[in-house]
């Protein structure tokens, strides 16, 4: 996965991606108070006669908002650090696929591990913590188990998520 953050002027760009695999682009905007529904493309094959593909939304109203917020366990030790991922089914050119739409990072203060997404669309996500651990040079990944939270409109939504 990789991740960019558009500019002032709403563009961006993704460069060296590996040729002849296909991409989706998977956007979810927050403008000021302004938070608009995720939006994905439908394939975009890179070849070496296309090594470049373009992707447009006309995006619609802006949609209500809230968010997500609770506690990793364990907590993440010295050599790790977690991730929660929020992944939504979304329209990928008439198909639905399951992508991540946004991700936090874990905060450990003292014992206890917490995570915070704040101007989530309103919604229902699968959330799942991802634990990378460094060991020997070597970085690994754990998965924990998804944890659905429904969003709503100007509410904190609690769900606790858990790491093998």
């Amino acid at each position: 996965m990789r991740t960019v953050t558009t500019g002032l002027d709403g563009k961006y760009r993704l460069d060296l991606l590996p040729l002849g695999a296909t991409y989706f682009v998977v956007t979810q905007p927050v403008t000021g108070a302004g938070v608009y529904a995720a939006r994905a493309s439908g394939p975009l094959a890179l070849t070496a006669a296309a090594p470049a593909a373009t992707y447009g939304v006309d995006w619609p109203a802006l949609v209500g908002s809230g968010s997500v917020m609770g506690t990793i366990t364990p907590t993440a030790g010295a050599a790790d650090a977690d991730e929660v991922l929020a992944v939504q089914p979304l329209d990928a050119g008439g198909t639905t696929r399951r992508f991540v739409v946004r991700s936090a990072l874990g905060s450990v203060v003292g014992s206890v591990e917490s995570y915070a997404m704040a101007n989530l669309p309103v919604g229902t996500y699968a959330l799942r913590a991802v634990r990378w651990t460094l060991e020997g040079g070597v970085e690994r990944a754990t998965e924990g188990a998804a944890v659905s939270a429904a969003v709503a409109g100007g509410a904190t939504t609690t769900a606790n998520l858990t790491v093998p």
